[in-house]
């Protein structure tokens, strides 16, 4: 006899082929928890904003200390990695009920809409927001082009 699956179950299964940042490691029983030992990485939400001349990279890493996070950039890409540590120890004794804050390793990794001038970036840490302004590099230039007649 067919067991009957109920469509909640089947939602996270379609969105992965729906939604390309949906990831079968968020859903039961895929977890990383139930496949792999190593420890988690959080993915950074962001935001990415282009100007005429320059482009701004925001995201929020509440609970960080500025001294545990890095940024690279070089040509069209940026890297931000880091560390968020939880305010409670998990000890003997102490029971997380529920969980929805990451805490652990995070980075992100974003292919930037133009070329960057990365020795002018600038970032800002303020109340949790991360702020990045870096200049785009200039990469239109014309070129005279000879026609020669065969």
């Amino acid at each position: 006899m067919a067991q009957h699956i109920k469509k909640s179950y089947l939602l996270p299964l379609v969105k992965n082929f729906v939604e390309p940042d949906y990831s079968l490691a968020q859903t039961w029983p895929f977890g990383d928890e139930h496949w792999s030992t190593a420890e988690t990485e959080g993915k950074l939400a962001v935001d990415v904003i282009e100007t005429e001349t320059s482009i701004i990279v925001i995201t929020t890493i509440a609970g960080a200390r500025l001294e545990a996070i890095e940024v690279f950039a070089h040509n069209d890409i940026i890297t931000i990695r880091g560390r968020r540590d939880a305010p409670i120890a998990v000890e003997d004794g102490v029971e997380f009920i529920h969980t929805e804050c990451f805490w652990g390793p995070f980075s992100r990794t974003i292919v930037l809409p133009a070329e960057i001038k990365a020795e002018q970036a600038r970032a800002e840490y303020k109340n949790g927001v991360l702020t990045i302004r870096i200049p785009k590099r200039k990469v239109d230039t014309k070129i005279s082009v000879k026609i020669i007649e065969e």
